[in-house]
């Protein structure tokens, strides 16, 4: 339903989140379907109640800081132009997971992700060991400069401007590895 902006105004800034709920976390939740932009701007967390998704969680461009331990989004995870510094313990993606241009500096060893993980332009120095990706993983304009024990990406890894420099022995890439733009790329 469209609220006007007097009801909008007057709700609970947690009160979309309860209401997904309510309503059986069915379907996608977006911030900004939810609020206006001033409410919008005042959450920096998603309530730790809040641990499933049906669908997709569209979290971008928004002030959030801390997701709850436990978060399961059955399909995609846009989490792009957050402040978001790590990632929350047990944290479950079908398929897409777009993280980039954030504070990132953390991934949990826990993380499983369906699909494509992209993490450019953040801050993140390193990749947890036995990492599984379905699809690319995209770690453009990061500060990892090695890539983990048991790296698993299914489908492309972009790192490009990283100062990654060795391939480590028990990587599997199922498509294409670019080395263009890191100190690979002189050497293979």
């Amino acid at each position: 339903s469209i609220l006007t902006e007097l009801e909008v105004r007057k709700r609970d800034l947690y009160e979309p989140f309860r209401e997904y709920i309510k309503n059986g976390s069915q379907g996608s939740f977006s911030i900004w379907r939810e609020m206006d932009y001033e409410q919008l701007r005042k959450i920096t967390k998603v309530p730790n109640y809040f641990t499933k998704v049906e669908t997709h969680l569209m979290l971008s461009d928004s002030n959030i800081v801390t997701l709850p331990d436990n978060l399961t989004v059955g399909g995609s995870a846009y989490l792009s132009a957050t402040a978001i510094k790590t990632l929350p313990n047990n944290f479950k993606v079908g398929a897409d997971l777009i993280i980039e241009n954030t504070p990132l500096e953390y991934l949990p060893p826990d993380l499983e992700v369906g699909r494509d993980l992209s993490l450019k332009n953040s801050n993140l120095k390193s990749l947890p060991d036995d990492l599984n990706i379905g699809g690319t993983l995209n770690i453009t304009n990061t500060k990892i400069e090695q890539l983990p024990d048991n790296l698993s990406v299914g489908g492309i890894l972009h790192p490009y401007n990283t100062s990654i420099n060795s391939i480590p022995y028990n990587l599997r890439v199922g498509r294409v590895f670019y080395t263009t733009l890191t100190p690979l790329g002189r050497n293979y």
